[in-house]
């Protein structure tokens, strides 16, 4: 091989090298103004639908798998501390509300989640496949107006750490679920669900209770 060819083999791979590092530079920018640390993963296939005026925060660790839907819309705001991980087919939105996920939660296959004004859950919160999670429903109270035209009503949702939901769970708008609560499948919640109370039913109700945690046990 002669010199000058092999000069010009040096030269292109030098420009392919400091290519790759322009790029490489481009796309933690990119995913630094979208919000997402470069230390989350999130499959290819996931849809991110961002806004003007939202804001998104995807924290370093979390796992955000196939098939995901998120959206944020009229100022609408996510923020999924580090560890959360949401599985395959979730969808999750933030319609002019505000959705927040603490540190090493985690959303099953297939649950909707959609914020209008605010869904807060906790550290340590597992919840199962197919959970529907609103802070929102139509209004009904004029039978001689469409329901679906009525104004939407609101009302806050906050799930407290280490909560177990159950599958294919429904949980309702202004719900509180204490801290240590488990929730049976299937159920639907339309009230309150005191710490460290087992709640199952349609609508759900406290059917059992957990030993709280002592003073003495090594996670207090």
């Amino acid at each position: 091989m002669n010199r000058p060819f092999l000069a010009k083999i040096v030269r292109k791979i030098r420009f392919l090298g400091a290519s790759a590092l322009v790029n490489l530079s481009q796309a933690r920018w990119r995913l630094k103004q979208s919000g997402i640390s470069s230390k989350a993963v999130v499959d290819k296939t996931c849809r991110i639908e961002k806004h003007s005026g939202c804001n998104l925060q995807i924290h370093a660790g979390c796992k955000i798998h196939s098939g995901v839907q998120v959206q944020l819309k009229q100022g609408g705001s996510i923020e999924l501390q580090s560890q959360v991980i949401v599985r395959r087919n979730c969808h999750v939105e933030a319609w002019g509300g505000a959705l927040r996920m603490g540190r090493n939660s985690g959303l099953n296959l297939g649950c909707y989640v959609v914020a209008m004004e605010e869904i807060t859950i906790g550290e340590n919160v597992m919840i199962g496949p197919y959970v529907v999670i609103v802070d929102h429903d139509h209004g009904t109270e004029n039978s001689g107006v469409p329901m679906v035209l009525q104004k939407m009503k609101t009302a806050p949702v906050t799930i407290r750490d280490d909560v177990w939901i159950g599958a294919h769970v429904t949980i309702a708008k202004g719900v509180q679920i204490g801290r240590g609560a488990i929730v049976g499948a299937n159920a639907v919640v339309t009230h309150d669900v005191p710490e460290y109370c087992i709640a199952a039913g349609v609508p759900a109700k406290v059917i059992g209770l957990r030993q709280p945690p002592r003073q003495t046990d090594p996670a207090v």
